[in-house]
């Protein structure tokens, strides 16, 4: 069996800090939940993607100047259901 040398050390870690229950195997999913494009930020992008001169950088630069602040930019193109261009 083999285990990588870190799965090691966390396991001892957990050991160490909760004893037996430590031991237990523990979720990997990320602790906080994933934010979700609002329905106001998919229609701004729509609505600017119809200027052919506006690419990604610009797009999210309008999109901070009327107070939708999304990072990365791609993941709202993707919400959006159009191509980062």
């Amino acid at each position: 069996m083999q285990i990588h040398r870190d799965t090691v050390h966390a396991t001892l870690k957990r050991w160490i800090t909760e004893e037996v229950a430590g031991l237990d195997d523990k979720s990997s999913a990320p602790r906080h939940s994933v934010r979700k494009t609002d329905f106001k930020a998919m229609l701004a992008v729509k609505e600017l993607q119809e200027n052919p001169e506006l690419g990604a950088f610009r797009i999210h630069a309008a999109l901070r100047q009327i107070g939708i602040h999304q990072s990365p930019p791609g993941a709202l193109w993707a919400d959006a259901g159009a191509s980062s261009r």
